[in-house]
């Protein structure tokens, strides 16, 4: 999922700075195990943040859709109610990496006239 996320990432940072059109599937390494290790491209460090912030973004949000799918489960032996408490603040955390994100989208002015 990591591996997925990161990937997700690098592939929003491109498609943000209007260089979509410009990328190629190849620069994401894979290990033999599916594993994203590296890109092959150099990136600045606000794209590596960019990417970064996107993917911790993703993670959060798939983390956020598996504790709503159990939020309360019963089996033979007991049952779990507020399933979701240590998950509380998914949102909030969210909205906060989103911010931080547009905040360097915003410092990225090299892609606003493209």
């Amino acid at each position: 999922m990591l591996s997925r996320c990161l990937a997700h990432g690098l592939e929003s940072m491109w498609i943000a700075t209007g260089k979509g059109t410009t990328f190629d599937f190849t620069w994401l390494v894979y290990d033999t195990n599916g594993i994203l290790t590296s890109t092959t491209q150099d990136l600045n460090i606000d794209e590596l943040r960019y990417a970064y912030l996107k993917a911790k973004i993703e993670f959060f949000k798939q983390v956020q859709t598996d504790v709503n799918n159990i939020v309360g489960y019963t089996t033979d032996a007991l049952t779990v109610t507020n399933a979701d408490k240590p998950y509380q603040n998914l949102a909030q955390t969210i909205e906060n990496l989103e911010k931080e994100l547009r905040q360097i989208f915003y410092t990225m002015i090299r892609y606003a006239y493209l």
